[in-house]
């Protein structure tokens, strides 16, 4: 068989009552009253050759009454012998559909700030969230962030004018000098050297305290330099002294996170729960009492 390509745009021809017509060694009976589609004729290739010759039209009789134009895809009829029809719910169904891709945004939204924790902390969370909502606007920054501020930080915008092309970086440094250290670099270097774990302090809040005051004291330091300072001023800074003594055997050689977790481990092992000791008061009775006065009366008598 000869692969033919169909086409799809059909011309209708009324045909006279029954007839027989030879095409291409082909005998179509068609009955009258019918309505007979013949197609133009078809192009085929002949894959061996590579020439290109022209069939004659084969006449497709179909009754008047059912007559339904279609149009067949190119990628479904070239497939397709000569001679068969397409139906049109097959050929829409082979389509491939296309659905849209809606892309909704959530806008992050900022922590309100009132003073009472580490401003610097509140600017680096303030900063990651416009970065999210890509907030590239310094004017929408600025009014997005005296939103956030509340309490004893919104104090410091009344001094702040909205219309100052840098108002921004005003309130930044309006915060700066009302809940920031006059040196802070200075401070947080006094801080780090004095450093010791709290009462109640996590093995993991002791760390973090320490890298966070690190970060503000020496910006500029190597890893080197970080890892070392760090993990001196964490063995030195511990509350429990055996646990001192166990980091100073078991993790001489080691860096400063497997040495947190090497006291984690060993807190995890070793601290058990003190249960608080109950003082319980007992009242005598009223009548026990005034005997044990009596009898004090009689004695001192």
């Amino acid at each position: 068989m000869v692969p033919t390509a169909a086409v799809t745009d059909q011309r209708t021809a009324t045909v006279n009552p029954p007839v027989s017509m030879s095409l291409v060694d082909i005998t179509a009976f068609v009955a009258a009253p019918s309505m007979a589609i013949v197609p133009p004729p078809l192009v085929a290739a002949q894959p061996s050759t590579g020439t290109i010759s022209v069939l004659p039209s084969v006449a497709m009789v179909t009754p008047a009454s059912s007559v339904i134009p279609s149009t067949a895809p190119a990628s479904i009829a070239s497939s397709l012998p000569v001679g068969t029809s397409v139906s049109s719910s097959s050929a829409s169904s082979s389509q491939p559909s296309y659905q849209p891709l809606v892309v909704v945004n959530t806008f992050q939204l900022v922590r309100p700030y009132n003073g009472f924790t580490s401003w610097t902390s509140f600017r680096d969370h303030f900063r990651r969230v416009a970065k999210v909502n890509r907030w590239d606007d310094d004017n929408t920054k600025a009014q997005l962030l005296m939103l956030a501020l509340e309490g004893n930080a919104a104090e410091v915008l009344k001094e702040i004018s909205d219309s100052s092309p840098t108002v921004l970086q005003d309130i930044w440094d309006a915060l700066c000098r009302r809940f920031g250290e006059v040196d802070e670099t200075r401070e947080a270097m006094r801080k780090f050297e004095q450093r010791q774990q709290l009462d109640a302090e996590f093995v993991v809040e002791f760390e973090q305290a320490l890298r966070n005051l690190y970060r503000v004291a020496w910006p500029k330091a190597t890893s080197e330099q970080k890892e070392a300072a760090l993990k001196t001023r964490f063995e030195e800074g511990l509350l429990n002294h055996n646990m001192q003594q166990y980091l100073t055997l078991h993790a001489l050689g080691d860096t400063f996170a497997n040495t947190v977790h090497k006291a984690r481990r060993f807190a995890a092992t070793t601290e058990v729960p003190t249960s608080r000791k109950s003082v319980r008061i007992s009242t005598p009775p009223a009548h026990e009492a005034e005997n044990h006065n009596s009898r004090i009366t009689t004695s001192s008598l």
